[in-house]
This record gives C-alpha cells, structure tokens and sequence, in this order.
C-alpha cells in the first residue's frame, strides 16, 4: 500500500545569512553550547521533545570532535568568509507504523550508510514532542578531512593544459585555470540519493514491522502523479488561504482523497492547511443549496469572503442553511477611491495649460516621449505619497519653510531648463 511522501528537507547552513553551525547543534541537541566565532551561548531548550542526540565520528576524525561544542567551533573556525556554508542540515520524518523503539537504529543506520561512511561527521537528535511528528535532525560537516584529521580545503586550483599538456597563458599574463571540488557531496544527485537512502531504509522497518504501508519519496512528476493531481484541483497560494479553481465536481471530492487516513504527521502528500478543506466543503454545501452555485462562484459572478465558506463548511447541518443566508445576503463593500489631493489637481490644471493638445508627437520621438512621460509621471507620484504622509506640508509655516529650502535647487533648474526650452522654440521657429 503507497503512503503519502515523508517529509525529507535538505539545506544548508550559510553564514550570509546570519546562520550558525554551533546554534543549529545547540537548537537540535538541546545542549548549552558557547559559540566562539561571536562570543555567544547558545542554549533552547528542547527537554520535552529530544529523545537522543548522538555525534557519529568517521574513523580517521580526531575523538575530540565527540565533543558537540569542539566539533562545531572547529568547524566555523576554518571557515573564515563572511559567505562561508557551514553545515548540511536535513530534517527527515519518521513512520509512526514502525515501533518508536527502531527510531535509533534506522537513522543510525542511514547516517553510516549514507554519510559517515563517504568521509562526513553526522551530528544527529531525534524529537517527538508526542503529536505524532516523531522526526530526525542531522547535522552534517562539507569539509572532507586528511587521514591525521586534518580539515581539507573545499576546493583546488586546477590549471588548464593545451593539446601539448602544456599550461595555457592568458593575454593578462595569468595562467589559465579552474576550480575543482575536493569532494563531490554537494552534487544536486546526492538529494535523490539520499532520499532514496530513507525510503530504502524506512520500507525495509515498516515490512518487518508488519505493515503493508510503503513509501515513495520521489517527486510527484517522477511518480507520474502530476497529471492527475492537475486535473483534480490546483491551488495558488497568493490568496489568502489558498484559493482553488475547479471545475463542476465537488471540491472535497478532488481534495480529500488526497488526505490519506494514514497516522503519518508531516508526510502528506500534498499538506493542504485545514482552513482550504472547510472552504472546499463549504463551496460543495452551498452548491447542495442552491444548485449552481458552485459554477457562479468560480466564474466569480459571486464575490463571497473566504472566512464565510470555511463557516460554512466547518458548521453543523442545522446551522448551514442560518450560514448560507449570510452567504446570499452578503453585500460586498464598495472600494474607497481616494480623491486626488488638491494641490495635484492644480498642478496637472496648470500643465495641461501649457500643453498644445493639438500637437501630434512624431513617430521618431514617441520612445523618447514614453520616457519623460513616465519620468513625470514617477515623479507626480512620488509628491502624492509625500503629501499623503505630511498632510500638514502646505499650511504648517515651518513646514512650508522646508518644503521651500527642499525645492529650491530643483525649481532653479526647471526655472533654467524653461529658459533655454523657450529659447530654443525661439530660434526653431526662425528657423521655420
């Protein structure tokens, strides 16, 4: 039996933005761990929801690097650039199916398999606050380290060779080379690797735990589910809860299939928020109604509050049709338009005065009338947030003293730029 995608998320630890190495081993292990880069400790407390915490060492790693806070400041320690990555974090679920007593040796296992047996130090916690969302942290170090435990350099310079094997000289003088990984584990194919790993591992538990649920953790293309996933529904998050569009079939028929009666928290295949089935089912109910509904609503010849329909579908069957009363008799508030401010008025009152509105710009020039129509039209909007947020710029005295001092420069060049405008009308027309 298929269930749904287990969560396997993989990122990585960047000191750009504001990241830490020691505060991420702190966050999973729930240790107190002093950070020497910045001087800082790092302490949350995660007493409730750790079940283990373990670091899994290669064998030529110095033993010192057991220790969390040695091995995570040494770490930052040679990474000495602003932009250094730190540390591989992944965070994977676990099978509620399989007994919690496996949770141990099924990451201990994937952590050798997958990682401490290619050269990396695995630093692993396994949480479970009881909720059903037992899950894994790992930690993983990007430096490859010698045979006496020395950290290796990400990467070397490699110098380009001709035809000859000779190397090739640029017109700078510099010779011509590249860099190459020392290691190759930042490859994008170790993702699927790896999620493979766990899908490989977390099977083989669930089959001799009994179960007949199975996992698969490629992506939906992969699996060749987008197609039907598609023509079932589709959602666009850039509305508020994530609207849907579908056709003339219910909803909730085309989304709760997708929720799997499967106790596997954090693994559905599709997360759809809770708020998205009560609307889905509350669209199906007024459709039941008052049929036709549902089309009028997606053609949006009906304009109802999302908060309505989710009432609607989270409501017992003697309080629908009280809900759905609210629902036709729902008015929607007309849009405040905003009046211009009186002082824009009269400024595009006095340009349009000194426009000849007979006047027909050549082809040739309508780019460059494109440009300084957009460049006044930037800069009109621009005075019309000012004035938005300093009502006062016009009456107030000291204000209006700003205002004048601001301006003084740039209405002596507008002052310069009408002068040699009209001078150059001047002789135009002579020429003419």
């Amino acid at each position: 039996m298929p269930i749904p995608c287990p969560h396997f998320k993989i990122t990585i630890v960047k000191r750009s933005q504001g990241q830490s190495a020691v505060a991420g081993a702190a966050y999973q292990s729930g240790e107190r761990l002093f950070s020497e880069y910045d001087q800082k400790t790092k302490f949350y407390n995660k007493k409730k929801e750790l079940v283990h915490a373990e670091i899994m060492l290669p064998s030529h790693a110095p033993p010192g690097y057991a220790d969390r806070a040695t091995l995570w400041n040494a770490v930052e320690a040679v990474e000495n650039q602003w932009n250094s990555q730190l540390a591989r974090r992944i965070v994977l679920a676990f099978p509620v199916e399989v007994p919690k007593e496996q949770y141990l040796k099924m990451i201990r296992e994937f952590c050798q398999e997958q990682f401490v047996s290619k050269g990396m130090i695995a630093d692993f916690a396994i949480h479970d606050k009881g909720d059903g969302n037992p899950h894994a942290h790992i930690l993983l170090t990007l430096r490859a380290m010698d045979e006496y435990g020395k950290w290796l350099p990400k990467a070397r310079k490699v110098y380009d060779l001709d035809e000859n094997g000779e190397r090739i000289r640029l017109p700078s003088g510099n010779w011509k080379c590249h860099k190459e990984n020392t290691v190759d584990w930042n490859d994008q194919k170790y993702a699927e690797v790896w999620r493979h790993g766990w899908e490989t591992i977390t099977n083989r538990y669930l089959e001799a735990a009994g179960r007949p649920e199975r996992v698969d953790l490629r992506s939906f293309e992969r699996q060749g589910m987008m197609r039907s996933l598609e023509s079932n529904f589709w959602m666009n998050k850039a509305d508020s809860c994530c609207g849907i569009r579908t056709c003339s079939t219910p909803l909730s028929a085309a989304i709760f299939p997708l929720q799997r009666p499967v106790c596997w928290q954090t693994a559905s295949m599709v997360r759809i928020p809770s708020m998205v089935i009560y609307y889905a089912h509350g669209v199906d109910v007024a459709d039941e109604l008052s049929p036709g509904f549902r089309d009028r609503f997606f053609r949006e010849e009906l304009h109802i509050p999302d908060y309505l329909l989710e009432n609607l579908g989270k409501a017992k069957p003697e309080e629908q049709a009280e809900i759905f009363e609210e629902i036709k008799n729902y008015v929607p508030k007309p849009k405040k338009v905003k009046p211009n401010k009186v002082t824009v008025k009269q400024a595009e009152k006095a340009a349009s005065n000194t426009i000849d509105e007979n006047y027909d710009v050549p082809q040739k020039f309508l780019e460059l009338y494109y440009r300084l129509h957009n460049a006044e039209s930037l800069m009109r909007k621009s005075w019309e947030v000012t004035f938005d947020l300093n009502p006062k710029l016009l009456t107030h005295p000291e204000q209006v003293k700003v205002l004048r001092f601001a301006l003084k420069p740039h209405l002596e060049f507008l002052k310069t730029l009408d002068e040699v405008l009209a001078e150059s009308s001047g002789e135009s027309s002579k020429t003419a």
